[in-house]
């Protein structure tokens, strides 16, 4: 509830510990599986942290023991080594298959490099500055543009766009308005012309006649 009044150097310091300790636990949660499904293909049970997911009184019981080893009961069953070789064998054609497309593979590429900054930028900016919860005082101070954030520089780029998108065209629409009232006063002296130089053919005949 008071987390708009305290000190900027204490925002960053609860925000840093709880974005990397987030980091951790959800690294950690995908590693384990990742470990346990390559080496269940192999009739092995392995766990990285096994009472990972389990609750106790003491948070570090999550993280004891580290490892837990065993082999499968079902490792020399032969419908278990079926079902495992035809697992495996899917899981790595899916993998191939994925690695085959250049933009799958840029995708990653983006997320590896840029993911994890632009979420901690993101997350910076929410906490620390410019929302509900940070300091009021901190909204109308002039920041450092080196200072600026990702998404901060994004957003000024894209209004700066937008801008020169409306300015062209209310210039393009005034340039029209002007030249419409020119283009439409030219076929009406051309059909002043016509009407007086027209000649009917009683006129012709009357002529002839003379």
């Amino acid at each position: 509830m008071c987390f708009r009044l305290w000190p900027i150097w204490l925002k960053k310091g609860i925000y840093y510990l709880s974005f990397y300790l987030l980091v951790f636990l959800f690294v950690t949660a995908i590693l384990r599986v990742i470990i346990w499904g390559v080496l269940y293909h192999f009739g092995f049970e392995v766990w990285l942290f096994p009472n990972y997911f389990i609750d106790s009184n003491d948070p570090r019981d999550s993280f004891l023991p580290v490892w837990s080893y065993e082999v499968r009961e079902d490792a020399s069953d032969s419908k278990s080594i079926i079902f495992r070789i035809i697992s495996g064998s899917l899981i790595v054609y899916m993998a191939y298959q994925f690695c085959q497309d250049e933009k799958n593979m840029d995708d990653l590429r983006d997320l590896a490099q840029h993911g994890l900054t632009d979420l901690f930028e993101y997350g910076q900016d929410f906490m620390v500055g410019g929302n509900a919860l940070a300091d009021n005082s901190k909204k109308n101070e002039t920041k450092d543009p080196s200072e600026e954030s990702f998404t901060e520089k994004y957003r000024k780029e894209l209004k700066k766009d937008l801008d020169d998108l409306g300015l062209d065209d209310d210039d393009e629409s005034t340039e029209n308005s002007e030249e419409e009232p020119a283009e439409e006063a030219e076929p009406a002296e051309e059909e002043h012309h016509d009407d007086d130089e027209f000649v009917t053919s009683q006129d012709m005949f009357a002529e002839m006649k003379e």
